[in-house]
């Protein structure tokens, strides 16, 4: 029942122009049952797999089909920061922290709120991804 629920959310959705996945195969259908599925869960989803095949579509699918829909929904690559940089991206900074720092700033887990926070290319950073995985769990 409440997978039939999701899966006409998500019709709709794609019907109004927001996100979808493309084809029509098997295999792409099993991947929006999943979304629908894991769409209004309360913990993270970790969306992994090679480079370039959609984790940044599936994101925003996800977001959209779920109950955080009206809710921010932010995307930061990670590699685009060095280690000390996507910390403060992530968690905020006070003024001065660091050379270029001329206010403070909130960081986007704050800027997410209650919506969705996607971090594209995270695994790169080995401690930040523990501090994340922390300040996940606390949310």
């Amino acid at each position: 029942m409440i997978l039939e629920a999701e899966r006409a959310r998500m019709a709709v959705r794609e019907r109004n122009g927001g996100a979808s996945l493309p084809g029509k195969s098997r295999v792409m259908g099993d991947l929006r049952s999943q979304v629908a599925r894991f769409a209004d869960t309360p913990f993270p989803v970790l969306v992994h797999g090679e480079s370039g095949p959609g984790k940044e579509l599936v994101g925003q699918l996800l977001h959209e089909v779920s109950n955080r829909a009206g809710e921010p929904f932010l995307t930061l690559n990670c590699a685009a920061f060095t280690a000390e940089l996507l910390e403060a991206q992530l968690f905020g900074h006070a003024k001065g922290a660091f050379t270029g720092a001329e206010s403070a700033r909130a960081g986007f887990f704050e800027d997410a709120g209650k919506g969705t926070l996607l971090l594209m290319r995270l695994a790169s950073f080995r401690c930040t991804s523990a501090q994340v995985a922390a300040s996940v769990g606390e949310r």
